[in-house]
């Protein structure tokens, strides 16, 4: 038995030296210095056993990436942006007030550029209020923050290409996030207005970076027309974002656009006092001269009464005209006007876009092919050096 297998092993080394001189007896080029084809392939299919392994080892990672990669829906909503033009909406009241002394020739639209909502998605503010909107995910018994979602590893399912991404390459950026880690969990910022002072802390920073991937808004310029999309690792929550992005959105435009009518009603309603005083000072000096002057007919009298009366009528007209526009701006104010009409709502997807199975298992068998094919040439190039050097 002992004998058989000497016998077994020295055919096998002698099958390996053969081997060995086929492949270093095979001249890879031509007599004319030419790369030879057919040379290269006889060397692969004398290591074709070897090209298999490598193969079938990146099948298995590539199943094995393909089957653990999360997967990702995606929703979107196309955005049609009312915009309104610049126009002023004092009508008569220009001439008058120009009379009176003072322009009030201004633009005074509340529209906002549509070019200005990617900013508005993007910016702290928004990225903060929307990190603490609730919604359900599967692993979660009640409706959870984004927050609380995207910072517990509890609500998440394993992800092979995850683990190996974040202890390789992103492995500094953890390290780093470890030792400057805050035990400051946030809370939720509403609205900002402009008097307060806005931070992230380290967790709500990484977050917001997230969101920035997952949440982005794109304009058509040539249609004029916004396309809001969202992805996420589960169906129904990437629904429930999208809507609440759609709706936050609104909130914050609609801010905007109250701030500018609020800032007109301020503007008119300063020229409304200030001209409420004249029109009242200028009626008690027509009504205390016309008293005092009842029985007399003097011409310098009677041109001093025009000249009241003419004050009057002027400081009455724009009273009334602005005691109009008053009451619109109050209006204004207080109108529920839709800023984004929705053309495409947003539904539940009902297939995931990513992971790509098929093209990952394609491309871990064409870089563990490449890697093989590699391997077994780098393994005759280091032999002839050495055996170069040996010389």
């Amino acid at each position: 038995m002992q004998q058989f297998s000497r016998i077994k092993t020295h055919n096998s080394a002698l099958k390996n030296i053969n081997m060995s001189k086929k492949e270093n007896n095979i001249q890879f080029t031509t007599s004319e210095g030419e790369i030879d084809l057919l040379a290269l392939l006889k060397v692969l299919w004398v290591k074709r056993k070897l090209l298999i392994y490598f193969v079938s080892v990146g099948i298995l990672f590539g199943l094995l990436f393909a089957f653990t990669t999360p997967k990702q829906y995606r929703v979107s909503s196309t955005l049609v942006p009312q915009v309104g033009s610049s126009t002023n909406k004092l009508g008569g009241l220009s001439s008058l007030a120009a009379m009176a002394g003072f322009k009030m020739d201004m633009p005074v639209s509340s529209e906002l550029n549509p070019m200005v909502y990617p900013k508005i998605l993007n910016s702290n503010a928004f990225k903060k209020d929307l990190m603490y909107c609730k919604f359900d995910f599967e692993r979660a018994d009640k409706p959870i923050t984004l927050f609380e979602y995207f910072t517990q590893d509890k609500y998440h399912k394993f992800s092979l290409a995850g683990f190996i991404e974040t202890y390789t390459i992103r492995l500094p950026e953890v390290i780093i996030r470890a030792l400057t880690k805050t035990d400051d969990a946030g809370g939720a910022s509403g609205l900002q207005s402009k008097s307060e002072i806005l931070s992230l802390n380290g967790p709500e920073y990484e977050i917001s970076k997230i969101l920035t991937d997952i949440v982005f808004l794109s304009i058509n310029d040539k249609d004029g027309y916004l396309v809001l999309t969202v992805n996420m690792p589960e169906a129904k929550a990437t629904a429930q974002l999208g809507h609440h992005t759609l709706r936050l959105l609104q909130e914050y435009i609609t801010k905007y656009r109250i701030e500018k009518a609020e800032q007109q009603l301020e503007f008119i309603q300063s020229r409304f006092d200030q001209k409420k005083k004249d029109f009242e000072t200028a009626q008690l000096e027509l009504a205390n001269f016309r008293d005092k002057n009842k029985f007399v007919s003097t011409a310098v009298a009677k041109t001093q009464e025009e000249k009241l009366q003419s004050e009057y009528q002027l400081a009455f007209e724009v009273y009334s005209e602005l005691a109009q526009q008053l009451e619109a701006a109050k209006i204004k104010v207080k109108e529920e006007t839709p800023v984004l009409t929705v053309i495409e709502p947003i539904s539940i997807p009902n297939k995931y876009f990513k992971p790509k199975r098929k093209n990952i298992l394609i491309l871990w068998m064409a870089t563990s092919l490449f890697l093989g094919i590699c391997w077994i040439f780098g393994q005759i190039y280091y032999k002839e050096l050495k055996r170069k050097w040996n010389q």
